[in-house]
Order: C-alpha cells, then structure tokens, then sequence
C-alpha cells in the first residue's frame, strides 16, 4: 500500500519509519495486537533526501488510534494539575510569609526613626 491508498483507507502516520522492512513489521504487530488496524506503507526515496537511497517503510494506523493516544495523553496531564497545584499554593504561602517579614521590618525601621525624630532635642 502507498501513502496515498493508506490516507485515502482512513489511516495516519504513526511516526514510524524505517529502512527495516522488520522493525515495522514488529511495529505494526504490536498495534493489531493492541486492537488497532494498521498497515506497512511503502514510502518512495525523495529527491530532497541527502541520505542513502532506497525504500522505506512507515506504519499507518486507524484514528482510533490516535484517539486513544490523545485520550491518554489528556488523562495523564488531568493526573498532574493537583500536584501542581499544591506546589504553586506552596509557593504562595511561601511568597505571602516572605511579604509579610518584609512589612514587620519595613514598620520597625519605620518607628526606629519616628522615635529617633521625636527624641532629637
């Protein structure tokens, strides 16, 4: 199958390819296995390549696919946003204590020098 009859079949690039005729075969076995449709799409030489010549060979999958990959993607990062966001509360109270040392020794120096000024004959 070529890259065109693949798009046209629904499928999508995986992100795999490879010289190795194997290697995408493990590739897509390990898909079907997983329960997504996938094909081994030949991919011609281009002319723009500065590399060696020959044919390869991609791995084109089902959107399912793709689906489930965002799917899980969106799960983990929803698994994140509480650490996150004890870590930036953390970080605030830590900031709010730092602000708060400040204006204690802001009103002391403040007084040191009222009384100074008072006490001045």
């Amino acid at each position: 199958m070529n890259e065109q009859q693949a798009r046209q079949s629904g499928y999508s690039f995986t992100g795999v390819y490879t010289r190795d005729r194997g290697e995408v075969g493990i590739r897509r076995d390990a898909l079907t296995k997983e329960g997504y449709k996938a094909v081994i799409v030949t991919v011609p030489d281009s002319p723009l390549s500065r590399g060696p010549k020959g044919t390869g060979w991609s791995v084109y999958a089902e959107r399912k696919y793709f689906v489930d990959k965002e799917k899980t993607d969106l799960r983990q990062r929803l698994s994140m946003i509480e650490p996150r966001k004890e870590r930036a509360q953390k970080k605030y109270e830590e900031e709010l204590v730092l602000i708060e040392n400040d204006r204690v020794n802001y009103q002391n120096r403040l007084d040191e020098l009222e009384k100074e000024i008072v006490t001045r004959p």
